[in-house]
């Protein structure tokens, strides 16, 4: 980055330019630009600091991307970071803390998106860095797409059109007229005029190139980041990062990674991340400096009018950039908590100034550092120590949820009440329908975001019911009609906005409704072809159902004068022709009338319309003059209910006609008033748990600001002691006793102010006061009865050891089940034996899985099917052949687990207490910050989270005698219950756990290793049909190996498909010549391989016999990591990974590992071993076994979320479709091979055939 030399100053004597291009005025800012000068001669000591530091740390420089966050988390770098990056180091630390260092598959995504539309058309490549369009012709951006949606990479052809008439995005070999295309920037107006205000003296502002890179970096962002879209401040953050970055491609990346991983709701429409920190910041002001903040709060200062701007611009407009600077380095490293540090330590900065202030415009004038304060860079680089320190990990964590949970709500209600209001203007309902209303609605809706179609569908055919055999395009048309925004759902405000015009409005209201559904050619017409499509929908309700009655002479009189009415209207109607069409024939109304009487889900009669007896059609008139008795009879009481309906209107106004409607029926409406007075219950043991937290809160308040008043009378004697050396025996000890002796006294009080026992929030004296009864055992009646497990598998099954061959694999599909029928007809009646004598549950026989697509290997796979309250859960486990050191489990494992987990579940129960509460915290291994919500011992769990608590005790009991060979077994038991407890709670894995699965990773198909080259062809070709990413196994021998990666590029190649990346695995089958030979051979690939994959024997780091691994061969093999590091390429383990045990020994010979699930013995047990692989520095990837869709989604949601470079979930591919056993996946490929996971399907997120 080019500094500014203070030379420059010379232009004008009373301008000091610092080192980042800021200008300072003499006159005004003498003190500050003095520090200034000294802060710049200090970084020349931070540079050898941090040059010893990089070199004893990283090797080297070049070496920094792979060392250094690894050490983040130690104090000493905590400690040389406190006092900011030297600028040599900052641009490449920067972008390695956020994730756009090595963009990696990401590069080329921001390019294309600025590639001009013309030259594209010409054939010219505009992706280059270097490219000059002009902005308002080069940016094509799809409203539907986002920075995550990679799927213009590496293609120079692809290229996200916005259309003016489809707005949808289009096919990469299909060109559109450019009349049909159009530049779309939302944001354009905000953002050229904040671009004016952003720094206007600055040089870099005066400088063209750095202005329009500065644009374009906002525009691409505001458009791709729908979420977020564009907010003040973000010009001043992205400027900075410009500034230092330089490289625009890795400052898009960088805003992304801050908006969605730093500083998450910051910048959408409801500020929501921002509003909770000023709160937490408040709370921590009260706690930390309490005189201070009673002192603001008699004054009337508000600090977050101040703090809200220091947060959102992260100091850049008030601070001097080189303190700034220093923010951000510690920011970008340790989180959004150095925020708050910040804040704290400014206002402790200037506590005695603002203990004297007298309102708040003083309070502003101070906190703006105006004038300067010389303690200002001594106050940022100690603020880590002076208040980090004070602030834990967990007391951050625990302000901002309680804030988050509060603001959120907060910030809903004042949208809702927007909302009401909003409708309350334009609808018939009044304010208390309306509120109830909403219940209904959110009753009905997913996750509280709105309905689909599919439930829009179902509502409007009970308030229509003649629609209920019309085609579904008209509905969908309705749908899309009212669907304003485009998500595909309808919010509260859609859906009642258009069903009180159906239901309530005046026949204007319901023309121009129809108008515009029918109208989608012409904007302000309805063609004759939109008007025969009306009068079709009119005659298929009406009429159609009674035309079977007529002769066919009526019949057809009755389509000719239908025709010929068709005929002679114009080609184009305006809407005033319709509503004369609607006045003449007003079946067009009613068949879209909705009841205004009680058009409930279970209304009978929920369409207003003609809707009962048959219609008389003989006298129907193409003109309206001579309509048959059914549409003189709908006229009339067309007219009269809406000449009935405006007297109302005009009698009492303020009366409104909605008391019985409703979007639930009588069963849904019961069911939400049981919720309803759930949450009420639930509500008041949160209150009752908030006093509880509260007085909890001020008592560890209070011992704090003990401690406090300590410390300061500490100072104060260390200092009298400085200065008086000779009195420090006399004056310290004295007065040290006496502050014990009130510290004793203070300590004495506190615990007799506590003595009054009381109760805990989950039990009460009265069982009737919470919703969930007061017996678990009562409530299980008893818990063996509610587990009902059971492998009912429908597919195949195959006892264990019996063996199929591939080329009997018809017969063997249909065999095996009829064997196994005979020899349970041989067995003696179960209902013979008592029931003491009943074994438990048995594990039922191994689920065989065939594969396919020249895979020759077969699996005997078990699938575990656990019922809790009615809800399935179903767990799998892959079982590959036995490998010692790495696969260990087999059938009889599994089943002998199995069989001691139900023994342990019918023991344990009958230790259970009767009238009482059952909790166990069934996420202990993992930090508190996972499956939050399920292991807080305050709060009072339904019947069915209870059980399953119960059954995880169970299961982690057993655990703990876990031999390595149970790990398998664990994981199936451990996903089916938490696939059953998804369902229930209607969650998804991965929200369960508190995971962000936030942008679409690669999924890699395995190309199987063949006898032939046409079978690896064939392979190949299949896969590519799924993904560009592909993986493929290579032997000890690299002649062959390179062969078949050369044929595999060759022939995607030759038929036209894409390819990103190509990982290797070696399955622990070199050795260090090998390994040598093909990194020679690899090298020019550097480009596309990814990674090799378990180059290294399994006993290279442990034997079966327990003997310590060689140590010349362990050398051996370290050195191989650091050669194919200098050549690009990253290792990974597999076979050699099994839990988080293992990885202190492998993080000196891989860069990552794969991590399995049945290895490391279930999904919790995976967070657990891929949070520490993270915090030691590796990489992760997720991998699976060949497996059904069930196991493979279950990986999918740690994948999606805690994976850095995707994984080979391919397992589910290789199974034939005769003996897959569920109906679909939970995730979908996107983009040539990107998994993204379904946040709409619960739990693991598969469906049972």
């Amino acid at each position: 980055m080019n500094t500014f030399e203070e030379d420059i100053d010379q232009i004008d004597s009373d301008i000091y330019v610092d080192l980042y291009g800021f200008e300072y005025k003499y006159s005004e800012d003498s003190e500050l630009i003095e520090e200034l000068k000294l802060q710049k001669k200090l970084e020349e000591d931070r540079f050898e600091e941090w040059t010893h530091y990089i070199q004893s740390t990283c090797i080297s420089e070049d070496e920094i991307f792979r060392y250094i966050k690894r050490h983040s988390g130690e104090e000493s770098f905590k400690e040389i970071l406190s006092h900011g990056i030297h600028p040599k180091f900052r641009k490449e630390i920067w972008t390695i803390f956020l994730d756009s260092f090595n963009l990696d598959f990401k590069k080329g995504y921001y390019w294309s998106l600025l590639k001009n539309q013309e030259e594209n058309y010409n054939g010219e490549d505009n992706s280059s860095p270097h490219s000059s369009a002009p902005l308002t012709t080069a940016l094509e951006i799809s409203r539907a797409s986002s920075y995550n949606d990679l799927s213009t990479l590496n293609s120079p052809t692809n290229l996200s059109v916005i259309s003016s008439s489809t707005d949808s995005l289009k096919d990469d070999d299909s060109l559109y007229n450019k009349s049909n295309s159009i530049t779309f920037i939302r944001y354009k107006h905000e953002i050229l005029s904040d671009l004016e205000r952003t720094f206007p003296t600055h040089p870099k502002s005066l400088d063209p190139d750095f202005k329009e890179k500065l644009k374009r970096i906002l525009f691409v962002f505001s458009e791709t980041n729908p979420n977020v879209g564009y907010c003040q401040s973000l010009n001043y953050i992205t400027f900075f990062l410009l500034m230092i970055i330089e490289n625009e491609e890795q400052v898009f990346w960088c805003l992304s990674y801050i908006t969605d991983q730093l500083l998450v709701e910051y910048y959408n429409k409801t500020m929501l991340g921002s509003q909770v920190d000023q709160s937490v910041l408040l709370d921590l002001l009260e706690e930390i400096f309490p005189e201070l903040n009673s002192h603001l709060n008699s004054i009337g200062a508000v600090i977050p009018v101040l703090s809200m701007e220091w947060f959102l611009c992260l100091f850049t407009v008030s601070l001097p950039s080189q303190a700034t600077l220093i923010i951000w380095d510690n920011f970008f490293v340790r989180g959004s908590r150095v925020l708050l540090e910040i804040a704290l330590g400014l206002i402790e900065m200037n506590m005695n100034q603002l203990m004297n202030a007298k309102n708040h415009i003083q309070v502003t004038e101070i906190l703006s550092n105006k004038p300067f304060n010389p303690e200002l860079f001594k106050t940022i680089q100690n603020s880590y120590k002076r208040i980090g320190v004070v602030l834990s990990k967990k007391r951050i964590q625990d302000l901002k949820l309680k804030h988050w949970e509060i603001t959120k709500k907060q910030v809903k209600e004042k949208e809702e009440q927007k909302d009401l209001r909003h409708l309350l203007k334009i609808t018939k309902f009044d304010i208390q329908k309306l509120k109830e209303l909403k219940e209904e609605f959110d009753f009905l809706s997913v996750d509280g975001t709105g309905i689909g179609f599919l439930q829009f569908q179902q509502l409007i055919l009970r308030f229509l019911p003649d629609w209920n055999n019309c085609e579904n395009s008209l509905l969908f048309k309705m749908f899309k009609r009212i669907d304003k925004d485009e998500d595909n759902l309808l919010d509260f405000k859609e859906l009642v906005e258009a069903l009180s015009v159906l239901s309530h409005g005046n026949i204007d209201q319901k023309l121009k409704f129809i108008f515009k559904l029918f109208a989608i050619e012409y904007k302000d017409f309805i063609t004759r072809n939109e008007l025969r499509n009306l009068i079709d929908h009119v005659h298929f309700i009406y009429f159609e159902p009674y035309l079977k009655d007529y002769p066919d002479e009526i019949k057809g009189e009755y389509l000719k004068k239908k025709e010929d009415f068709l005929i002679s209207v114009k080609e184009k109607s305006s809407f005033q022709d319709l509503k004369q069409i609607a006045y003449e024939n007003p079946l067009i109304i009613e068949s879209f009338r909705i009841s205004t009487s009680s058009p409930t889900l279970t209304s009978s009669n929920g369409a207003g319309g003609s809707g009962g007896g048959a219609v008389n059609i003989s006298g129907y008139s193409s003109t309206g003059t001579s309509t048959h008795s059914a549409l003189k009879s709908s006229n009339s009481s067309s007219n009269l209910a809406d000449q009935g309906n405006s007297n109302t209107e005009k009698n009492s106004s303020n009366k409104r006609r909605s008391d019985s409607f409703h979007l639930l029926n009588l069963e849904g409406q019961t069911h939400l008033a049981i919720k309803k007075e759930q949450q009420k219950k639930q509500e008041q043991l949160q209150q009752q748990q908030m006093l509880q937290q509260k007085q909890k809160e001020k008592e560890k308040l209070e011992k704090h600001r003990l401690k406090l008043k300590l410390e300061q009378e500490k100072h104060q004697r260390e200092k009298e002691e400085k200065d008086q050396p000779q009195l420090q025996d006399k004056n310290l000890k004295s007065p040290t006793k006496n502050i014990d002796k009130n510290n004793n006294n203070n300590s004495s009080n506190n615990n007799n102010s506590n003595t009054t026992p009381q109760s805990s929030p989950l039990k009460k004296s009265n069982s009737d006061d919470y919703s969930y009864g007061s017996s678990i055992l009562k409530k299980l009646e008893p818990i063996k009865k509610i587990i009902d497990n059971s492998n009912s598998v429908t597919n195949v099954f195959k006892k264990s050891g019996e063996v199929y061959e591939k080329k009997d694999q018809k017969k063997d599909l249909t065999q095996p089940p009829q064997q196994i029928k005979e020899k349970e007809a041989d067995k003696p009646s179960t209902s013979e034996q008592s029931d003491q004598d009943q074994p438990p549950p048995p594990l039922g026989d191994s689920c065989l899985i065939i594969t396919a697509h020249s895979v020759t290997t077969k699996r005997n796979n078990v699938l575990i099917n656990i019922s809790v309250d009615g809800v399935d859960g179903y767990g799998e486990c892959g079982l590959p052949p036995k490998k010692p050191l790495c696969y260990l489990a087999d059938f009889n494992n599994i089943e002998n687990y199995y069989n001691q987990w139900i023994k342990e579940v019918d023991e344990k129960q009958k230790s259970l207490k009767q009238d009482q509460d059952f909790f166990y915290d069934s996420f202990k291994k993992l930090p508190k910050e996972y499956f939050e919500k399920l292991r807080d011992k305050n709060t009072t769990y339904s019947v069915v989270d209870q059980a399953y608590q119960f059954l995880f005790e169970c299961l982690d009991e057993c655990s703990e005698n876990t031999k390595d060979y149970s790990y398998a077994s664990r994981c199936a038991i451990e996903m089916a219950l938490l696939d059953g407890w998804g369902k229930t709670l209607k969650l998804p894995i991965y929200k369960m756990a508190n995971l962000v699965a936030s942008e679409p990773k690669p999924f890699y198909y395995t190309v199987s290793m063949c006898p032939t080259m046409e079978e690896i062809l064939d392979s190949t070709d299949f896969g590519s049909k799924y993904t560009s990413f592909l993986k493929i196994k290579l032997d000890q021998d690299v002649e062959k190996g390179m062969n078949i990666i050369n044929h595999v590029k060759d022939y995607l190649k030759k038929h036209n498909k894409p390819i990103a990346k190509i990982s290797v695995d070696a399955n622990s089958s070199w050795t260090p010549q090998v390994a040598r030979l093909y990194l020679e051979k690899l090298e020019p690939m550097a480009d596309i391989i990814s990674m090799v994959e378990q180059p290294f024997p399994i006993e290279t780091l442990k034997s079966t016999s327990g003997a310590a691994p060689l140590e010349s061969e362990l050398n051996e093999w370290v050195s191989i990591k650091k050669e194919y590091q200098d050549k690009g390429f990253l290792i990974f383990a597999d076979e050699s990974i099994c839990t988080e045990k293992d990885l202190d020994s492998l993080v000196q010979l891989v860069h990552g590992v794969n991590i399995k699930l049945e290895k490391t013995g279930g999904i919790r047990y995976a967070i657990s071993t891929l949070l520490k692989a993270k915090e030691m520095g590796l990489k992760t990837w997720i991998g699976s076994m060949v497996a059904s869709s069930l196991d493979v989604s279950a990986a999918a949601h740690l994948l999606c979320s805690l994976s850095d470079f995707g994984g080979d979930l391919d397992g589910g591919l290789l199974i034939d479709d005769e003996t897959q056993l569920f109906k679909n996946d939970a995730f979908d490929l996107v983009d040539n091979g990107l998994i993204k996971i379904n946040p709409n399907h619960y739990g693991v997120g598969v469906t049972k055939k």
